[in-house]
């Protein structure tokens, strides 16, 4: 190509570029709050990626100012940063924050379970108590009674969980797990996570996916359901 016909090529990529940005003020202001927050809660883009179920990729666009959350991401995100959906979106004075000042906070204690004395009968004594604020555990289960803490025992890709992330947990009643439920299961090598499904008969699938139970799989007295995980929390233990 010659030189002049590079030049000019280049100039209308570069003004089209800016005429694209400028013509999405709300796109690049939601880019920079949602930086912003991220810088103040000091957290990589792939660990929060994880943490808010995103897929890295759209979560680059978002950041970027590429594209906007709509639905469930917009959800995912202000639950993750603890901000307001408004505020992420419209910049909304006094919404930043949908939490009480931590001086105003009411806090529960959680109590820690080491991940090797839950059975299918007990978890064990705790090793500590860990203060959570009910207003965002209220905000982001719907409950701040009857939660415990523990550790992963292993990955479920499904949800980009890792072995080792902190998790919020409930007990499970005599009635058993439901539908769709992503738990903590001990089987013959230990504990493992998977999703549980009413739906299934004995000798469907032999052995069982470790990745996801059938009552057929609790019928048979080698798997137990632990734990139903109700949260992933922004940190490790």
């Amino acid at each position: 190509m010659p030189r002049n016909l590079a030049i000019k090529s280049d100039k209308r990529d570069h003004i089209s570029h800016n005429r694209d940005s400028q013509s999405h003020p709300e796109k690049a202001a939601f880019a920079h709050r949602l930086r912003a927050t991220l810088e103040r809660l000091d957290l990589s883009d792939a660990y929060f990626a994880r943490a808010a179920d995103i897929p890295t990729s759209t979560f680059a666009r978002y950041k970027s100012g590429d594209s906007m959350p709509k639905g469930d991401d917009l959800f995912r995100l202000s639950d993750a940063l603890r901000v307001s959906p408004r505020w992420l979106i419209q910049g909304d004075s006094g919404g930043e924050s949908v939490l009480a000042d931590v001086a105003d906070a009411d806090f529960v204690s959680i109590p820690r379970y080491r991940l090797a004395a839950l059975t299918d009968t007990g978890k064990g004594e705790p090793i500590e108590m860990v203060p959570y604020r009910k207003d965002w555990l209220a905000r982001r289960l719907g409950t701040a009674t009857g939660l415990w803490i523990t550790e992963l025992p292993s990955d479920y890709e499904a949800l980009g969980l890792e072995e080792g992330d902190a998790i919020l947990c409930a007990d499970i009643d005599a009635a058993g797990p439901a539908e769709k439920w992503v738990c903590i299961f001990r089987g013959s090598a230990g504990p493992f996570v998977a999703r549980y499904s009413n739906r299934g008969i004995a000798g469907d699938r032999d052995p069982p996916d470790t990745s996801f139970v059938t009552a057929a799989d609790l019928s048979g007295g080698e798997t137990f359901a632990i734990a139903r995980i109700r949260a992933r929390m922004l940190a490790k233990l």
